[in-house]
């Protein structure tokens, strides 16, 4: 086979070989950084049960809580390394923010508790696979390159909207609903804390995107397609609590809890759920109107 021929096809290869491991890299930076901030919500919030440690373990774990700083640390580096994940900016500083708690969480594990070793070598082994894709793929990216996203046509007043309702759809349900009104909550079934769950990760996943599409390098960054699908994802949230309101046998209040003693008698009958879903769906749809007109003036 003439050399010119083989060389053009060896390119092609590792081309498409590139080309796959960028785009499984990405997804999986997405997925592990929505998951990265759920666990530093929890060191945060405190929404799961603590640890049952034994020994040695159980005496350097209760060291750490007692000195009221560290857990809420940690939990804010991996808030911080989510939001770089999510929205691909900073990608590397915050995985180098991550990297001493991921070997820390190793060796309290394999010399105290090696019952969690496995959970830990996951969670500290996609992390490191990430930060080695970080700092070694300069190795296979292409000669000419794009060295930052285009802004597009997006007004800032709109970028500014969906931002603002994206994040709200994520910390305001993991902070009312990840307790014992909703997913702990002890007179609800197992398979029906099952629905929560997948309703609430498919609604962490959707305003993730929705943050990367917004913010993130990319090359449809702006366009009027990802500031819709962005818009969605709210949207997508909120703007179902009017039709399951439709559905028998519904309520708006958990189950087991009553309104507190000087409740408003108008949110008793009108959830403030209910204005919030309302105040997030204007807000997006106001944006993709004021995003509409932006190009149709230019």
């Amino acid at each position: 086979m003439p050399t010119l021929p083989r060389l053009l096809t060896f390119v092609s290869t590792k081309s498409m070989k590139v080309m796959k491991t960028n785009l499984f890299v990405n997804w999986l930076q997405r997925v592990y950084g929505a998951g990265l901030g759920v666990i530093g919500l929890n060191h945060l919030l405190h929404f799961w049960a603590t640890p049952a440690y034994e020994g040695k373990a159980a005496s350097v774990y209760a060291a750490l809580v007692q000195t009221g700083y560290m857990l809420p640390a940690v939990g804010l580096c991996m808030l911080l390394t989510s939001a770089a994940l999510l929205v691909n900016r900073r990608v590397t500083a915050g995985l180098l923010l991550m990297t001493p708690v991921w070997v820390n969480m190793l060796l309290f594990h394999l010399f105290l508790a090696p019952g969690g070793i496995a959970p830990a070598l996951i969670l500290s082994g996609i992390g490191l696979y990430l930060l080695f894709h970080q700092l070694y793929r300069p190795l296979d990216r292409p000669v000419v390159r794009q060295t930052s996203a285009p802004t597009g046509a997006t007004p800032k007043s709109v970028r500014v909207m969906l931002t603002a309702t994206a994040v709200a759809s994520l910390v305001i349900p993991a902070i009312a609903d990840l307790n014992a009104t909703h997913l702990t909550n002890p007179l609800w079934p197992a398979h029906a804390r099952f629905h929560f769950a997948i309703q609430f990760f498919s609604n962490l996943v959707l305003n993730g995107i929705a943050l990367w599409l917004l913010w993130g390098r990319h090359a449809d960054r702006g366009s009027r397609l990802a500031v819709v699908v962005a818009a969605l994802g709210p949207l997508l949230f909120w703007g179902m609590f009017v039709p399951a309101l439709l559905m028998p046998g519904v309520s708006t209040w958990p189950d087991g809890v009553a309104p507190p003693p000087g409740f408003p008698a108008l949110l008793r009958s009108i959830h403030p759920n209910l204005i919030l879903a309302v105040i997030v769906s204007v807000t997006n749809l106001t944006a993709l109107h004021i995003d509409s007109g932006s190009r149709v003036n230019r």
